[in-house]
């Protein structure tokens, strides 16, 4: 369970780090870009975690599948 956790406080970091880099670029002629960018990004990480956290969800905490 901690692994997933610190994967999803990096993943979240990341994320805050690259809309925190579009706030130096924002100007009142670009707000609709910057908009579209951010709700991109949010489904990136959205789907990042999930799938990350499904391929890893056999993986983790010592997960065995006895046939």
């Amino acid at each position: 369970m901690r692994k997933r956790n610190d994967y999803l406080k990096t993943a979240v970091i990341q994320y805050a780090t690259s809309v925190l880099q579009l706030v130096d670029t924002i100007k009142p002629n670009n707000i609709n870009q910057i908009l579209s960018l951010i709700k991109a990004n949010t489904r990136v990480l959205e789907n990042d975690v999930k799938n990350s956290f499904s391929k890893h969800e056999t993986q983790d905490l010592g997960y065995r599948d006895y046939n």
